[in-house]
């Protein structure tokens, strides 16, 4: 085995480290392009149908959002939710952030939702 002075091990884990945040940082970058890039397809504000890349996009963001922010949601009576037919899923918002969660957590259903300006 072949030793090396602290100095060396030191470097090789802070190159380890800027490697790892890096590709975080590099990651989440193009993920923000993607998601800035799909947002100018989206013309018209009656939509005829769900799209599943916004979907995804939704979902992954508000993943993203609630692991790096350690935010924990529980849902009780998830189980009595239809998951082959849509639905509408009417709330009282405490703040913007309630919808995206609310397809985050009901990802496996098809939650559509009404607003109002």
């Amino acid at each position: 085995m072949i030793l090396f002075p602290k100095k060396v091990y030191e470097m090789i884990i802070l190159r380890l480290v800027l490697d790892i945040l890096y590709t975080f940082l590099g990651l989440v970058g193009l993920w923000a392009v993607v998601s800035i890039i799909y947002s100018f397809t989206v013309t018209e504000k009656v939509y005829k149908k769900s799209s599943w890349l916004a979907r995804i996009i939704a979902v992954v963001t508000t993943w993203g959002s609630m692991f790096f922010t350690r935010s924990k949601v529980t849902v009780l009576g998830k189980e009595k939710i239809p998951t082959d037919t849509r639905f509408v899923y009417v709330a009282n918002h405490v703040s913007r952030f309630d919808p995206m969660v609310a397809m985050y957590k009901l990802s496996r259903s098809r939650v559509a939702f009404i607003s109002k300006p």
